[in-house]
C-alpha cells in the first residue's frame, strides 16, 4: 500500500496551492498490529514536511508587498537567489514555481 499526503494551502484571497507533503509505503504482506498506521518516525517526518511547506508559503506571501516599488508600484527584481540555511532544513530564499 502506498500513501501520499497532500497539503492544500488556501490564502485569505482564496488562492489555492497544493503540494505533496509526504509519501509512505507499507507492504501489505508485512501488516501486523505494530505496523498498522503511522509510526512515531513517520509522524515526525510528516510534521516536518508540512511545517516546511507552510512556513515557505507564509514567507512568500509576507514578502510580496516588499517587492513592489513604492513609487511606481512595479515589481522589483530579486538581487540574490542564493540558498540559505536557517536552523533546520534547507529553505530556498526564492523558490521557482
Amino acid at each position: 500500500m502506498r500513501i501520499k499526503i497532500h497539503v492544500e494551502l488556501i490564502t485569505d484571497w482564496e488562492e489555492t496551492i497544493t503540494v505533496e507533503a509526504c509519501k509512505f509505503a507499507r507492504p501489505m504482506a508485512e501488516f501486523t498490529a505494530e505496523t498498522v498506521g503511522l509510526s512515531l518516525t513517520d509522524g515526525k517526518r510528516l510534521l516536518q514536511a508540512v511545517q516546511q511547506h507552510v512556513v515557505a508559503a507564509q514567507v512568500r506571501k509576507m514578502a510580496e508587498p516588499y517587492r513592489l516599488c513604492r513609487v511606481c508600484r512595479r515589481e522589483q527584481r530579486v538581487k540574490d537567489y542564493r540558498v540559505r540555511r536557517l536552523l533546520g532544513p534547507r529553505v530556498d530564499a526564492n523558490p521557482v514555481q
